[in-house]
Order: C-alpha cells, then sequence, then structure tokens
C-alpha cells in the first residue's frame, strides 16, 4: 500500500534549477505540498509523488508545447491558451503516469480542485475502488482576481463540472470550516480540517545577501491588492517611526511599480523582489514585526487560510494578523490581531506604533512553541492518515 500524490509539487532540493519557476508561479502552494510530502514520509508511510505543475506564464527555456520530465517521479506541463484544449491533453498524460503506478490499496490524494486531475482519479480509481482524498485549499471561483466575462464564465463551468464529480471521491481535506458547503450532501459529514502546516525541515539562509542594517518591519508573499499590500505601505507611510518597512514576494507589474513609486517618496521602504524561500526565512526571523494585512473583507476570506501564517508565528518574531474568518480562534492567542472588517488605513497605522512602542516579544516564542508541537508536517499529516484509515 502507498499513497500516490497528484498536485504541483516540484522538489526543488533534488531540482534546484526549478527553483525559479517555483518561485514565480505559486511557491505557498508548493509549500504546502511539501509538507504534506515530508509529513508522510516521517509517519512511515509509501509515498508517490507524481507532480504537474503548469506554468502560466512565458519562461523562457520552456517555450515549447511539450512535457518535460524533472527527476524520475515529477512532470512539468506547459498550459495553452485555451482552457479545454489543456484540460485534454492533461487527462491524457494523468492518466498514463496513474496506470504506471496504481495498485490495489493505494490511497490517491489528489491536491487542489484541477478538474483534468479528479477525472483521471475518478477514472482510474475504479480498477481497484482505491480511496481518494481530496484537498482542497481553494475554491475555483476564489483563486483568481480576473474580472473579464469570458473567462469567469469558462470558471463557472469549470466549478459546475467540479463540484459534480466530487460525490466520486471519498475523502476531503479542507483549510477552512466554511468550505463544507462545498463538499456533495452525500459527504457533508466526511471531512477533516487541515489549514496548512509548517515544514520545520527547511532552514533560514545565515548566509542571507539581504540582511538589513536597520531594524524593520517585514511583508513576504504575493503582491496584490486584494492582499492588503498597498493598505500595509499607505498606513506606514502615516507613521514616523525608525524602521524601515522591507517586503519581498512577485505580483503584476502595475503592484510592483506602485511600489517603487512609494519608495522612491519614502525611503524608508525597501523592495527586494522575489527571493529564496530561505533567504525569507532569515528576514523574518531578524525582522522586529511580521505583517499580514490581508483582512476580512471578500468572500474568498472564508474559504483560505493565509499559508504565512504558520511561517510567521514559526518564525519566533511578533506577527500583526486581521482576525479572518478563514483562521482559527487559537491562532490569534499567540500573536497581535486587529478586527478584520475594520479596513481604515489609520487603525493598521496606529496600531503599528503602538506594537512597536511597547513590544512584547514574548509573544513571538510562544508562537513559535505552538506552530513547532501541533503545526508540524509530520502532526498534520499524522491526522489525515488517521482519518483515512479510520473511515471506510
Amino acid at each position: 500500500m502507498k499513497y500516490i500524490i497528484l498536485g504541483t509539487y516540484i522538489d526543488v532540493v533534488q531540482n534546484p534549477e526549478y527553483q525559479n519557476v517555483v518561485n514565480s508561479n505559486d511557491p505557498a502552494a508548493n509549500n504546502y505540498q511539501g509538507w504534506l510530502v515530508d509529513g508522510l514520509k516521517k509517519n512511515g508511510v509509501l509515498i508517490k509523488n507524481i507532480s504537474f505543475k503548469t506554468i502560466i506564464k512565458d519562461i523562457d527555456v520552456l517555450k515549447q508545447d511539450i512535457i518535460r520530465n524533472i527527476g524520475c517521479n515529477e512532470s512539468l506541463t506547459i498550459k495553452k491558451k485555451n482552457i479545454y484544449i489543456n484540460h485534454f491533453q492533461r487527462i491524457k498524460h494523468f492518466r498514463s503516469q496513474l496506470s504506471e503506478c496504481l495498485s490495489k490499496d493505494d490511497v490517491i490524494i489528489v491536491y487542489s480542485l484541477s478538474l483534468p486531475v479528479l477525472i483521471t482519479t475518478i477514472q482510474s480509481a475504479k480498477k481497484y475502488n482505491n480511496k481518494i482524498c481530496v484537498i482542497i485549499p481553494d475554491l475555483p471561483l476564489h483563486m483568481s482576481s480576473n474580472k473579464s466575462i469570458i473567462y469567469r464564465g469558462l470558471k463557472h463551468m469549470d466549478n459546475f463540472m467540479t463540484k459534480a464529480i466530487l460525490k466520486y471521491c471519498s475523502h476531503f481535506v479542507l483549510l477552512s470550516e466554511h468550505m463544507k458547503s462545498y463538499i456533495p450532501k452525500k459527504h457533508q459529514n466526511n471531512y477533516i480540517i487541515i489549514e496548512g502546516a509548517y515544514n520545520s525541515n527547511i532552514t533560514a539562509n545565515a548566509n542571507c545577501e539581504y540582511i538589513q542594517s536597520k531594524p524593520y518591519i517585514l511583508y513576504s508573499g504575493t503582491l496584490n491588492q486584494r492582499y492588503g499590500i498597498r493598505n500595509l505601505i499607505e498606513a506606514f507611510t502615516l507613521t514616523s517611526i525608525d524602521y524601515n518597512l522591507v517586503i519581498c514576494g512577485n505580483g503584476s507589474t502595475s503592484e510592483k511599480k506602485y511600489i517603487y513609486d512609494m519608495a522612491n517618496k519614502d525611503f524608508r521602504i525597501k523592495y527586494i523582489g522575489s527571493i529564496d524561500y530561505k533567504d525569507v526565512l532569515y528576514l523574518q526571523q531578524s525582522a522586529s514585526l511580521l505583517i499580514n494585512p490581508r483582512n476580512n473583507k471578500g468572500e474568498f476570506t472564508k474559504y483560505s487560510f493565509p499559508s504565512k501564517t504558520m511561517e510567521y508565528l514559526a518564525s519566533g518574531t511578533p506577527t500583526l494578523l486581521y482576525r479572518l474568518d478563514g483562521i482559527p480562534n487559537e491562532y490569534y492567542n499567540y500573536c497581535y490581531s486587529i478586527n478584520g472588517h475594520d479596513d481604515s488605513i489609520e487603525t493598521l497605522a496606529n496600531k503599528i506604533v503602538e506594537i512597536l512602542s511597547n513590544m512584547d516579544r514574548s509573544i513571538g516564542c510562544k508562537a513559535k512553541e505552538f506552530i513547532y508541537t501541533h503545526k508540524t508536517g509530520e502532526a498534520q499529516a499524522k491526522k489525515i492518515i488517521k482519518y483515512i484509515n479510520e473511515l471506510v
């Protein structure tokens, strides 16, 4: 018996040449799957990882419409412009991969609600009646800020078909209790909440080239207004504190231009771009305060757990979060927080000043202990294994 993981994970330790691919496409998703793979191994489970990383923009060496191999266990697909041509291409490829390794009693874990992966998995699992566990990190209609009518129409069709075939799956791992409504009626009480985990195997780069000379506040993550990056910058500029605001991450050209423009107006703002994850960890551990400016506005906040929550708390550095519907209340015992419905820039600015004026660094130490005790990949994977084994 083995666990077959179908997702988008690329082991950048074994395949360092693809680090830029991961950094530019979705490092948070890769980190989530990384702890799952590592956690299952630490629990003594035999696993087979089949990774299908879809490149969503041109990368010089990957422009041809082909399927490339990454190592011996992983594959990379190139996305065509037409979403449904891409689906058919991927279904064919997934089926051939699964047929080579699937055996009786194997458990298939599918990361995300990818329609071609789900279709292939359900078809392949019929032969041996394998258990299918679906990890739902995001809901399809909340995964993009693209407002194009055509795009949204296609996503609604994709969403309808995805919900229709979930009834053929057997187990569900959700990041938020609010996702329960997405599960088919026959499985309404058949799920487990695993909001994420921390991969404690990855250590900070002690030789980080981005060492800061002044005390600083840090934001690391996607540069997108719906995640609050502009609110954070504007709130910071309202303060007169003798700290820098360091920002690292990737985003649209317009968001990066905005940050550069603001940095030219306020020299305390330092944007260092998308950097290696180990360097991010170093910056997190060396900062005075970590901030996630995502507030509770927007339907998508109910259905997501910001992955940086784990990273921030595990760093041992005091952290400021908004109270979000998708984050369990227990986390707020280990950080500073703001009412998630208060999107006032002045409130955020005043909170930053208040924290830095009366900092309790022990809150960061307690947060780190909480994550390392209860939220490591090994601990969270153990819960998933128990859930799958107990439920027939």
